[in-house]
């Protein structure tokens, strides 16, 4: 069989010999076989595709045969069908599992029963699987270095530890007769996507993702600060005109600006996905997304702050996570299809106005006791909060 198996190897590579030969003679040349865009790394990368597909099938069907039989996923078949099939189980989350299979990595959505391609060996760079093929191009943007740390090299999978930050749309893509930035003294504010964006012709579109990495100058650094306002108006039809969801890397710990609307018309936006360890979210950041239905309130933010989340006409469910210990000044203010509010028991302080018109306001899921939440500051204005049912002792 051993001699079979060589036998078999030595024909292939002739083969091989003689088609390089043949297409050479037919003006084929060796750069072109062999280039970066040549027949040999398209075929290279043709076999990597057909491997990597090929482990993912294997996650799905796995992924499949461990629904119950109500369709929900039994974790304890699910893994014990991953070590059947040598899978690796990397990282065990509530929502999402990572696995490595076959030199593979990719993210399992334990209630969606997705499967998609892990990004690389970074693990966990957008909260959001599978939505890499749409990263922005990185000179769409503008950025500024904010730590000259070691750099990974570019043909490394490891993340540097250089970090820079977006600053502005680059005005080279923004609509020339839109361009109007706002000055104040001899500084000129970034206002950045206050213009009508085209990239290389073709207007911005569907889902924006924020890249996580860029290249200045030969050496790569990670995006960890976004400063960006992303506006809309139905008066100007400015700003990214289709853009309906907005992705940031986790890679990012601050994020800037807002994208609300302008001049109070509301934006087109149905989601935005944060950082999973973003701490901070501006004021008024969401205020006038009429049309967000839902957000994620990162784990590690602290505080709500004011006005981040008025006139999300739409928003019906809310979870602030544990660790939260102030909810802003109208956080939630005109919140009017608001049902639901689930609050843990780290908040000590609500202000005034935070649920201020938001009449269809019944549930409060509060993770403490009633004494617990006869103990929070609960500022004026805050009676649809007040006398909604309050369900106490609520597991978030």
């Amino acid at each position: 069989m051993k001699r079979l198996k060589n036998a078999k190897g030595i024909t292939l590579i002739a083969l091989v010999i003689t088609i390089i030969v043949l297409l050479i003679l037919a003006g084929i040349t060796l750069s072109t076989l062999a280039g970066r865009r040549g027949i040999i790394r398209q075929a290279q990368n043709a076999e990597t595709e057909h491997n990597k597909e090929s482990a993912r099938e294997d996650i799905i069907l796995v992924t499949y045969q461990s629904l119950d039989n109500k369709g929900y996923t039994d974790t304890a078949k699910l893994e014990q069908g991953l070590n059947d099939i040598g899978a690796t189980i990397i990282e065990k989350g509530e929502e999402l599992w990572k696995v490595e299979h076959k030199g593979y990595e990719f993210v399992i959505d334990i209630e969606e029963g997705d499967v998609s391609e892990n990004n690389g060996s970074y693990g966990g760079i957008y909260s959001e699987p599978g939505l890499e093929g749409k990263i922005a191009p990185t000179d769409l943007f503008e950025y500024v270095i904010i730590n000259e740390g070691t750099t990974a090299s570019l043909a490394t999978n490891s993340l540097p530890e250089k970090e820079a930050k977006i600053v502005r749309i680059n005005p080279k893509y923004c609509n020339k007769d839109m361009y109007d930035p706002f000055i104040v003294g001899n500084s000129e504010i970034a206002i950045d996507t206050n213009y009508g964006i085209n990239y290389e012709g073709e207007i911005i579109s569907d889902i924006l993702v924020i890249p996580y990495q860029v290249e200045l100058e030969g050496e790569l650094y990670k995006i960890t600060s976004v400063d960006l306002r992303i506006y809309s108006s139905k008066i100007t039809a400015r700003a990214f005109p289709n853009v309906n969801t907005i992705i940031y890397p986790n890679t990012v710990k601050e994020v800037f600006g807002a994208v609300n609307s302008d001049l109070g018309y509301n934006l087109l936006l149905e989601k935005v996905v944060l950082p999973k360890d973003l701490t901070t979210i501006p004021g008024g950041m969401f205020s006038t997304c009429e049309n967000i239905e839902e957000i994620t309130i990162p784990s590690n933010v602290t505080k709500i702050p004011a006005n981040a989340f008025s006139y999300c006409i739409k928003l019906d469910n809310v979870v602030i996570p544990d660790g939260v210990l102030s909810i802003g000044y109208e956080a939630f203010y005109n919140c009017e299809s608001l049902t639901t509010i689930t609050i843990p028991k780290s908040v000590t302080n609500i202000e005034r106005g935070a649920f201020y018109h938001c009449d269809l306001l019944t549930t409060v899921n509060y993770e403490g006791s009633e004494e617990e939440w006869d103990n929070i500051v609960i500022g004026l204005d805050n009676d649809d909060l007040t006398s909604a049912t309050i369900n106490y002792n609520y597991k978030i």
